[in-house]
């Protein structure tokens, strides 16, 4: 090999490795940076002094820092970071949130500019799945609708119902008002109701937009008479089922009022033996209430009562400030904090109604609402033990709930079911920032996910239950255990 060939693989392998360290710091910066604050100023350091060799990961992390000033309301500083991103690397993530953050602001301008962004997207549409594509074509048309071509972005749309409003798809709460929205002023009135209809339901009628859309669309149509009736009489038959659910393992539905006056939905299940300890569950707002029928019971037989907690925009906790999920997106950092302060309200809540012993509890968090439960076990009184189930954090959220739980420093058992696979890297990561003596990981091949995990897999509860009852102890000095069913 000639010296030049020889001086181009060392000045390669060089470029190499610095792209390898690169990728790897973005994902050390979201792991352990501490704060939202001080993650944003990580990344953005990155991004202007990596070598010109690490695009890509000085794309992701703009990409990231955007996301960060996202979710704490900071809408224009995180649109700079997402045209930075776009800039400098323009992969699909870049494009989305950059043209998802422009028609969220829907200044003059901004969706012209937004299907100049999409505009790759839409050549390349061909390669990428079927709800990728009814995404992209979908921010076409609601782009088009704002800039006032409504005939064209109702044909698109209509065309792409069917994955806009599947609920597996991202912001499928808001393709649905849109989709209603141009149906009611540019479509069909009865179609409108039609896609209109499960939001109202699912608000508990708390949403003035929605019920505002309803009402007009109503008047549209000649086949609506009625429909007030209607709704009132969906939202008794869902109310019955979820009753009879819940008492199906002796629960009870409640109501307590948090900090701040509002009305947080909730669940009650009294332990089957005295006396008895107490434990909160924060569930994750897309779940349905029996996913946690088998979890229930099994602490209740094993001397726990619970309350299950419905995160604000969810369930019963809903009202005209935060009828939806949806609400949460440009202030979840906010709405994290208020869930995460009503879970002591919840405890006063579940000692009123079972007289159980709150001197102690334990903490459970399910999916995305794990970052939330990492947050209240450092408020006051901090949980005895803490369960995250399939934890679910955004990839800004890690390093914040790693941080928290280590400030915390109480035992930590993380559920990880093979349905929910994508959270076990995420369970390792945390479980990293733990005391490994007192924390554990365990898995389970069975299929379920989050809660359900414990109605299907028989082995799920015995070995959280033998956990529970050595962390409610002095803390182990033994080393650390990963479990696997």
């Amino acid at each position: 090999m000639t010296a030049r060939r020889w001086i181009l693989l060392a000045a390669g392998m060089l470029c190499l490795g610095a792209t390898a360290r690169a990728a790897g710091r973005v994902d050390d910066l979201l792991a352990t940076s501490r704060t939202p604050s001080e993650l944003r100023a990580n990344l953005l350091a990155f991004a202007a002094s990596a070598p010109d060799s690490a695009t890509g990961d000085k794309g992701a992390a703009l990409l990231h820092a955007g996301r960060s000033y996202e979710e704490s309301g900071r809408a224009d500083s995180a649109l700079i970071c997402f045209e930075r991103a776009v800039a400098m690397r323009g992969n699909r993530d870049d494009r989305d949130a950059y043209v998802d953050a422009l028609l969220d602001r829907a200044h003059p301008g901004d969706a012209a500019r937004a299907l100049e962004v999409l505009a790759p997207r839409l050549k390349v549409a061909l390669t990428t799945s079927e709800r990728d594509i009814g995404q992209t074509r979908g921010r076409q048309a609601w782009a088009h609708f704002l800039m006032n071509h409504p005939d064209s972005a109702l044909i698109t749309l209509r065309s792409q119902q069917r994955w806009l409003l599947d609920p597996v798809t991202p912001r499928h709460r808001d393709w649905r008002y849109r989709l209603a929205l141009v149906e009611l002023e540019h479509g069909d009135a009865s179609k409108s109701i039609e896609v209109m209809y499960p939001l109202s339901i699912e608000s508990r009628f708390q949403d003035r937009d929605v019920m505002s859309i309803l009402g007009d669309a109503a008047k549209k149509s000649p086949q609506a008479g009625g429909l007030a009736d209607n709704l009132k009489q969906e939202l008794f038959r869902i109310d019955d089922i979820d009753r009879k659910t819940i008492a199906a393992f002796r629960g009870k539905r409640i109501t307590f009022r948090a900090r701040d006056g509002f009305t947080v939905g909730a669940i009650v299940v009294p332990s089957l033996r005295k006396p008895a300890r107490s434990a909160v569950v924060l569930m994750d707002p897309d779940e349905l209430v029996d996913s946690y029928d088998s979890l229930s019971a099994g602490l209740a037989a094993a001397g726990y009562s619970m309350i299950l907690v419905e995160p604000r925009g969810s369930g019963w906790s809903v009202s005209p400030e935060c009828p939806l999920p949806s609400l949460w997106r440009g202030r979840e950092d906010e709405m994290r904090t208020l869930v995460a302060r009503d879970v002591l309200p919840a405890l006063r809540a579940l000692s009123a109604e079972t007289k159980s012993d709150t001197s102690a509890y334990l903490l459970i968090g399910a999916l995305s609402s794990s970052s939330t439960a990492a947050e209240a076990a450092t408020l006051q009184r901090a949980p005895r033990a803490l369960v995250l189930l399939s934890p679910s954090p955004t990839p800004v959220q890690i390093g914040p709930m790693r941080a928290r739980m280590a400030r915390a420093g109480m035992p930590v058992f993380f559920e990880v079911p093979i349905m929910d696979h994508a959270t076990g890297p995420i369970a390792q990561t945390l479980y990293e920032g733990v005391d490994p003596r007192t924390s554990r990981i365990s898995e389970s091949d069975i299929v379920g996910s989050s809660a359900k995990i414990f109605r299907y897999d028989r082995t799920a509860l015995p070995r959280l239950l033998t956990w529970l009852n050595e962390s409610w102890k002095k803390p182990s000095s033994s080393g650390s255990k990963r479990t696997k069913g």
